[in-house]
């Protein structure tokens, strides 16, 4: 017999025995596919790296949320800061904290007593405020036609009146010793759109708002001072036009 019969009966011998299962193997199916329990159950740790993705997202979600109402309360805030602000000076003179008792509409009030400590005046107008003036205050309603505002000779005293819009807090009209002198003076405030026609010796002060809040001063010197400033702060009145 050659060689290469010999190597060919030794290959067909060898291949026709059965081969052992592996140890720790069942010799049926069990052991070649497995059951649908098997094929469901995932494996633990792709689980939890699963999870902490999610539970990133969710940080993530909640801290662009937060972000968000943040900036947007303070925007809002900002931009509607002079609206709040002025509405807390109208609440004051309509209920009684600018001058101790309810003010109407279109009504001034001087604060007799410069702001301290030993003041017998309780007033909003006192409240950390500058203690070398007498403050004036009013809430005026243009929506009944224009006012009048007349102011006295102040003789040099410093003295000044500031109009503002409680919507934007922009300055409608400014009056006093660096603006308009000291001299008396008469001026008329009117409302938007208004095209009447102003009296001679009225200057015209052209509202953007039918509500004004109105701030003055009266520079007082000393206490010896105060009378006489306050004298001067009760001579500057406010009218309709057609009174």
């Amino acid at each position: 017999m050659s060689e290469p019969d010999v190597k060919q009966q030794a290959y067909a011998a060898t291949s026709d025995k059965p081969k052992e299962p592996a140890a720790g193997f069942d010799d049926g199916a069990q052991a070649h596919e497995p059951t649908r329990e098997n094929r469901n159950k995932k494996p633990v740790r792709s689980r939890y790296k699963k999870n902490g993705k999610l539970r990133t997202h969710h940080i993530r979600v909640i801290v662009i949320t937060f972000l968000v109402v943040i900036i947007g309360f303070s925007s809002y805030y900002i931009f509607n800061l002079p609206t709040i602000m002025y509405n807390g000076y109208k609440n004051a003179v309509l209920n009684g904290s600018f001058s101790g008792s309810p003010m109407p509409m279109n009504t001034l009030y001087t604060v007799p007593d410069v702001a301290s400590p030993a003041s017998t005046t309780s007033s909003f107008l006192n409240s950390g405020a500058n203690q070398d003036v007498l403050y004036t205050g009013a809430w005026l309603d243009l929506s009944n036609g224009p006012l009048v505002l007349t102011v006295p000779d102040t003789g040099g005293r410093y003295y000044s009146i500031q109009l503002i819009n409680p919507k934007d807090g922009s300055l409608v009209g400014l009056i006093g010793k660096r603006l308009t002198g000291t001299e008396a003076g008469t001026f008329l405030i009117t409302p938007p759109g208004w095209d009447g026609t102003v009296p001679e010796n009225m200057s015209q002060i052209s509202s953007t708002n039918k509500e004004l809040m109105l701030l003055g001063r009266m520079f007082v010197a000393d206490e010896s001072d105060v009378e006489a400033a306050y004298t001067l702060s009760t001579q500057i009145t406010l009218t309709p036009l057609e009174s």
